[in-house]
C-alpha cells in the first residue's frame, strides 16, 4: 500500500474513530499524493493557489491525536514547503525507543510556555524551556512530551519534502 498505513487504520480515520498522529497525516499525503493543507482543511475551506495567506490569533484548523492537540496553521495555502502548527503537548511518561516516529523532512520546535524534553533518536535527550528552539531531521526518530503540569506550548514546523505533495 502506498501510505504504508493498514487499510483499517485507513478507514478509521476517515470515519473519526481514530485521531492520526502527525507522522500518519504525512504518510497518507505523501501516499496519495496530496499536500497536508488538503487532508487538513475543513470541507468549508477552499484553499488558495496564491502564495500568502494569514491566521489569525486561534482560528487554525484543530486537531487532536494521542498525546498532542494541533492548530495548524496557514492551510488555506496549498503546496507549501513548511507546516506551521502550535501545539499543546501533554504530559506522558519517559519515551521509549517504540515511542519515537520518523518520517521525511526537517523540522524546528521552538517553546511557547511550560517545558518539553525532546528526544531524537541518535542524540542525548534534551530539556526545553520557554524561548529555546531545536532543529532536527525529521528522518530520525523523535518524540516529544511535556515535564509539567502546566500548559504547554510549542510552535512547530516541518518542511514536506517535494515527495509528499
Amino acid at each position: 500500500q502506498c501510505t504504508g498505513l493498514a487499510l483499517s487504520t485507513i478507514h478509521k480515520i476517515e470515519n473519526g474513530r481514530v485521531s492520526p498522529s502527525y507522522e500518519n497525516l504525512v504518510r497518507i499525503a505523501r501516499g496519495y499524493g496530496v499536500g497536508m493543507e488538503r487532508l487538513v482543511s475543513g470541507e468549508e475551506e477552499q484553499p488558495q493557489t496564491t502564495r500568502m495567506t494569514v491566521t489569525r490569533a486561534g482560528q487554525g484548523r484543530k486537531m487532536r491525536s494521542t498525546h498532542f492537540e494541533y492548530e495548524v496553521l496557514c492551510n488555506a495555502l496549498t503546496h507549501k514547503k513548511i507546516m506551521p502548527i502550535v501545539t499543546k503537548v501533554e504530559q506522558r511518561p519517559a519515551l521509549t525507543p517504540s515511542d519515537l516516529e520518523a518520517h521525511a523532512g526537517e523540522e524546528t520546535i521552538y517553546v511557547l510556555s511550560g517545558r518539553v524534553e525532546l528526544s531524537v533518536e541518535h542524540y542525548e535527550t534534551v530539556i526545553l524551556n520557554v524561548g529555546d528552539c531545536a532543529y532536527f531531521d525529521s528522518t530520525l526518530g523523535h518524540g516529544l512530551r511535556a515535564l509539567d503540569e502546566t500548559e504547554t506550548k510549542v510552535f512547530w514546523a516541518s518542511t514536506n519534502s517535494p515527495d509528499e505533495r
